[in-house]
């Protein structure tokens, strides 16, 4: 980026659409991740859908997003999409070991139970939300490797 956008107004309309859209679902994913601190019951019922850490991933990316818009700094908006596709690759192990025991969908500790569609909050919804973000057209300002080189364009 040649200038960087003065002030926090400034920076949200510089962001892509793409990572203003996952801000506010990622915003949303976190007060839920974070219900642990004031419903335990809802909490309860929430982990079957995320595992312990499967809405992690929406806090950092809250944390990242906060980060650029407070300094300018870009390094955690170059990670976003990184984040979300290792988030994916964790839900997808976690999902084979959870998954192979019959017994996790029926378990009375609700702390260990596990909901058939969790890979939908685990795998799928990050997963798509690293492509997104990988495929957002003016984040490859923020991401140089998908940005076009000069030599490209002579080519």
């Amino acid at each position: 980026m040649d200038t960087e956008p003065e002030g926090l107004a400034a920076r949200w309309r510089a962001l892509p659409l793409a990572t203003r859209a996952y801000f506010v679902c990622a915003l949303g994913a976190s007060i839920l991740f974070l219900s642990i601190l004031y419903d335990h019951e809802f909490y309860e019922w929430l982990i079957q859908w995320t595992g312990w850490m499967g809405l992690l991933c929406y806090l950092i990316g809250v944390w990242h997003i906060g980060c650029y818009l407070a300094t300018g700094a870009t390094d955690g908006l170059r990670r976003l999409p990184l984040l979300m596709a290792a988030f994916a690759g964790l839900g997808l192990a976690e999902h084979f070991i959870e998954h192979g025991d019959p017994d996790r969908f029926v378990d009375t500790n609700p702390y260990l139970r596990v909901h058939p569609w969790r890979p939908l909050v685990t795998i799928v919804a990050p997963a798509l939300w690293a492509l997104v973000l990988f495929a957002s057209a003016r984040a490859q300002r923020w991401w140089p490797p998908l940005a076009p080189r000069a030599t490209d364009a002579a080519a």
